[in-house]
């Protein structure tokens, strides 16, 4: 009993739907006066004994249709006629400048006819002064000009300096010495001459051997000696004491005699001594022959300028 209730209120449930469905079917032809659904004939005959239901359960949406075919195209209309111009608008504000372009490639090189020479332009703001050329070459001697006036005599001036130039002096000497010489002393002395050859100037003392500059000048000086038997010589220029070139001649076996000699120019200035020293243990050979001599000359003289007035 249970199964066939069922049963029954499931078919009433069924056609109730169907009923209820075809007349929402005959209502969609579109609406009527004062927008309200029109009966159909449908609804007369079908629904004229029907009462509003409980609505049903809305159904699944339908599969959609296919597209329909597309509609033919319109004709172009024709063109309207052209509107009149508007007004001019506002300038716009400055635009940011663009990034500059890459250079350019060089453009060929144009055609090498000479163009029409143009205009001549207006002048030009004068340069800087440049640079002092070179002086240019001398030009030619002018003619002589006409002389002037005799001036005014001038005062007398002051007496004038008179230069006198100190003739040169004549100096040269030469002696030797004869006699023997030993000195068995510790110390040197001093060569003195027995023979005089010449005397210049005077400038030679031949007993005490000293030769005394009366000039300033250049002096040259050559001397020689000859040692005696199993002795040895050793004698050297002195000025004013001081040492300058000396000759040597050592002590030989056989008891051979032996000779040196020797020569220098000397700076001197008036009343230098220059002299011929013997050192000590030393010995001169005695001789006619004039092994040991001293000779001396000025080769020149230092001119000096003496001044003097006249009035």
């Amino acid at each position: 009993m249970k199964i066939g209730g069922s049963y029954c209120l499931l078919l009433l449930y069924v056609q109730f739907c169907l009923l209820a469905a075809m007349c929402k079917f005959c209502s969609a032809e579109g609406p009527g006066e004062n927008n309200k659904v029109a009966p159909q004939p449908c609804e007369k005959m079908m629904c004229s004994g029907c009462r509003d239901g409980i609505p049903g359960i809305p159904g699944a949406p339908g599969i959609p249709g296919n597209n329909g075919f597309p509609g033919s195209t319109p004709p172009k209309g024709e063109m309207g006629a052209t509107g009149p111009k508007g007004d001019k608008g506002e300038q716009g504000p400055v635009g940011v400048p663009g990034e500059r372009g890459q250079q350019g490639e060089k453009g060929a090189v144009g055609p090498s006819s000479v163009g029409q020479r143009g205009q001549k332009g207006e002048m030009g703001f004068p340069g800087p002064v440049g640079e002092m050329g070179r002086v240019g070459p001398r030009g030619p001697v002018g003619e002589p000009g006409e002389r002037g006036e005799k001036g005014e005599t001038g005062q007398k001036g002051e007496p004038g300096i008179l230069e006198k130039v100190q003739q040169p002096m004549k100096v040269a000497f030469s002696a030797a010495r004869r006699k023997v010489l030993d000195n068995d002393n510790s110390y040197g002395i001093n060569v003195t001459y027995d023979r005089v050859y010449s005397n210049h100037g005077d400038g030679l003392d031949h007993l005490t051997g000293v030769f005394t500059s009366p000039v300033d000048g250049a002096y040259l000086f050559i001397y020689s000696g000859m040692k005696s038997l199993d002795k040895e010589l050793h004698m050297c220029l002195k000025k004013n004491g001081q040492t300058k070139p000396c000759i040597h001649s050592r002590h030989s076996e056989g008891g051979k005699h032996g000779s040196s000699s020797n020569s220098v120019i000397l700076d001197l200035v008036k009343n230098d001594k220059v002299w011929l020293q013997l050192s000590d243990y030393s010995s001169i050979l005695e001789s006619n022959h004039d092994f040991t001599t001293f000779t001396g000359t000025l080769l020149f003289q230092n001119i000096v300028l003496t001044s003097s007035l006249e009035n």
